[in-house]
């Protein structure tokens, strides 16, 4: 409302359309501090939403602090904020309701709880039992076409084929794509047993590298669930079987 808008102009980050650099804009150009505490949480959610654009859930306190002194004082305003007033205000903003503190790190509120979550579900994946659902990963099972898989490939392997949840991991060159075509061929190889192959991946042209890599189909993560719509240029939904 006006009133809620006129108590403090920052909320209009609420608002699409209204970012923090804007609002911020509006608030200079119509004479408010820009030292006062209002401006401060905003700047702070702002802060971690652009952190978490570069693929980060969470900031240390000393990254957050460096990262918000500099987007206060980008403008070059009259009263540039120091560390040692910046502090007890950045304080302030941490009990905000968007904003947490936890194991030394600060998160979005809601970005917080998203990686509790998820970390509850991997735990509950990784602890139960789907011994009978498993791919049976003695060597024979092990389907390596033509390539001479390395000892460490051949852990990784074994290690997908075992576990209900594997994350492969490596710097260019090491082998991870000869990795994921043995554990795809080794499933296809069982899938007269009930296994299904499925590949995704979170954008549509890494989904047409890992087709490109594999050979088989593979799909946005949003497709492969049927979570697109029919407009979707992407890919195909795929047939799951």
């Amino acid at each position: 409302s006006l009133e809620v808008v006129q108590n403090d102009i920052y909320n209009l980050c609420e608002v699409d359309g209204f970012g923090w650099s804007t609002v911020d804009q509006i608030a200079r150009q119509m004479g408010h501090p820009m030292n006062t505490l209002p401006r401060v949480p905003a700047a702070a959610v702002y802060t971690l939403q652009e952190n978490r654009q570069s693929g980060h859930l969470y900031m240390e306190p000393d990254d957050f602090l460096d990262s918000l002194r500099k987007l206060l004082n980008k403008e070059r305003t009259a009263y540039p904020f120091h560390d040692d007033h910046l502090r007890p205000l950045a304080n302030a903003a941490l009990s905000s309701e968007k904003i947490v503190y936890k194991n030394k790190g600060i998160y979005l509120k809601q970005d917080y709880r998203n990686e509790q979550g998820f970390a509850a579900l991997m735990a509950q994946r990784l602890h139960s039992d789907l011994a009978r659902q498993r791919v049976p990963s003695d060597p024979p099972e092990i389907e390596r076409g033509d390539r001479t898989l390395s000892e460490e490939q051949l852990d990784a392997v074994k290690a997908a084929l075992e576990h209900n949840t594997f994350i492969l991991t490596g710097f260019p060159g090491t082998g991870k794509t000869t990795v994921l075509q043995t554990i795809i061929r080794s499933y296809a190889k069982r899938k007269e047993r009930g296994c299904s192959i499925l590949l995704c991946a979170p954008t549509g042209r890494a989904a047409r590298r890992m087709a490109e890599a594999t050979g088989y189909d593979a799909f946005t993560i949003h497709k492969g669930f049927g979570l697109g719509s029919e407009d979707d240029p992407d890919v195909d939904a795929p047939s799951i079987g």
